[in-house]
């Protein structure tokens, strides 16, 4: 059994967990529910230990499993009861491979040579891994290197698993294996702590913890209202539309006989042509692995292809240039990679706006980024969108970590954009629900990119 009982705590006046209870038996999952910043993975850092090892903070709490207190245990030790896989996963890989991740985990239990093999088979192939088995975590797609992460945990084989948006960025089929993987591991008593947006979760579910903080900051949701619909509207008057958008080149890239493949891995494209216009609204899909992200680096030139000529708004380059970003605006799926270690506000001012022109001015804008939540982080990054409307935005998972909220506003947000100029690629998957916004989705295969054009809300209208 799981126990939590009377747990509280807060960095500094902000107040995020107050006398929070919960008991899970073997065999439970507890669905971990709350807004972006209500402190689901805080809740998670402090029973993992990541608090206050890694992190500061004040305070209260008796954490027992079984008749064992968590609460001072070094936190190697606390690995030996259980597994936390981190909504950023790059945190937690050490080693060369994938295969030396999961052997690495499984040797620091002093477990032997033979049965380490047939764990690191077995979870490789589980999680659709097997052909990764030589590549770096480092250079798996975001979603692979989260099956990764559960491959670990389930070699490993704890009583207990800590998951913080394990379904965040996955396509509909390995969300169904991790889903199916969790029901396996709860048939076999296992006891689950997972944060999660996705509704998917819903019926593995044996409690809901609701998280809400009595303070003002996460009660006003404040960082949503920058990009709720009708503030959506007044930023866009803020922000955009006061740029000659013509006097840049129609075509953005231009992409001949590409080919790529990671060290260590199969190849990912070969002799891979296209085009795309500053005009066009491209949903750019493919399972966990097929290259969405990485085609999104190569078209910015932050990865250099084996073979092949890439062109960037009329400009053949053969590395990444700043200068893309006189015509793009590009957000990784690691939000903080593209904002500095700085407060919210700051981030903003960095990009020129005007804090005056921002309705009700979130009281979180002046906290560090460290301090927020991985949705919040992101709602930070959305925030810039509106004020460069004149670039055309490649977006890499921006649903990601994202609460309901977020999300419909998000939507609200990428509607508006379809029926302007410049365009944008977006990395997203089917359950993202976003039909009607796009005029053109890619669909990465292994023979290539297939390309369907099809009838947008603006052209409809």
């Amino acid at each position: 059994m799981l126990r939590l009982e009377n747990l509280s705590l807060a960095f500094g006046h902000r107040q995020l967990l107050q006398n929070l209870s919960l008991r899970l038996s073997e065999g439970e999952l507890c669905w971990l529910k709350g807004a972006n910043g209500s402190g689901k993975t805080t809740l998670l850092n402090l029973i993992s230990g990541v608090i206050p090892e890694y992190v500061t903070a004040e305070f209260e709490a008796e954490i027992w499993f079984g008749e064992l207190s968590l609460k001072d245990l070094p936190i190697r030790e606390k690995f030996r009861y259980l597994w936390f896989a981190q909504n950023d996963p790059e945190t937690q890989f050490l080693m060369p491979s994938c295969e030396a991740e999961i052997a690495f985990a499984l040797e620091n239990r002093g477990m032997p040579a033979e049965q380490i093999k047939r764990q690191v088979d077995s979870s490789l192939n589980l999680f659709g891994l097997q052909n990764c088995r030589w590549q770096a975590p480092q250079t798996l797609s975001r979603g692979q290197q989260k099956l990764l992460l559960c491959a670990i945990g389930n070699a490993l084989d704890p009583p207990c698993y800590l998951l913080d948006e394990p379904l965040s960025g996955l396509s509909d089929s390995s969300v169904a294996l991790v889903l199916t993987w969790i029901r396996l591991q709860k048939a076999k008593r296992k006891i689950f702590l997972v944060a999660e947006h996705n509704d998917a979760l819903r019926h593995l579910a044996d409690k809901e913890l609701q998280l809400s903080n009595a303070t003002a900051f996460v009660q006003r949701e404040s960082i949503h209202q920058a990009t709720e619909p009708d503030s959506v509207l007044l930023l866009l008057k803020a922000g955009g539309q006061q740029h000659n958008l013509d006097k840049k080149p129609n075509l953005l890239v231009s992409i001949q006989d590409l080919g790529f493949a990671y060290q260590g891995s199969t190849q990912l494209f070969s002799n891979l042509s296209f085009t795309v216009s500053r005009h066009q609204n491209i949903l750019l899909q493919g399972e966990n692995g097929s290259g969405k992200s990485t085609l999104l680096k190569l078209m910015l030139g932050l990865l250099k292809p084996q073979c092949g000529r890439t062109a960037f708004a009329g400009n053949s380059r053969s590395g990444f240039d700043a200068g893309y970003f006189r015509h793009a605006y590009y957000q990784p799926q690691n939000t903080s990679a593209s904002l500095l270690g700085l407060t919210a506000s700051q981030n903003w001012l960095l990009w020129k706006l005007s804090l005056a022109e921002l309705p009700d001015y979130p009281s979180s804008a002046d906290h560090l980024l460290n301090e927020l939540s991985a949705g919040e982080q992101r709602l930070v990054s959305q925030g810039i969108l509106p004020y460069i409307i004149d670039k055309f935005w490649m977006l890499d998972e921006p649903f990601a970590s994202l609460d309901l909220q977020g999300s419909e506003n998000l939507k609200e947000l990428l509607a508006w954009k379809a029926r302007q100029r410049p365009g944008m690629i977006i990395v997203a998957h089917a359950s993202d629900n976003l039909e009607g916004i796009f005029d053109e989705i890619w669909t990465i295969n292994p023979i290539g990119i297939e390309i369907n054009r099809v009838s947008t809300e603006a052209e409809q209208s």
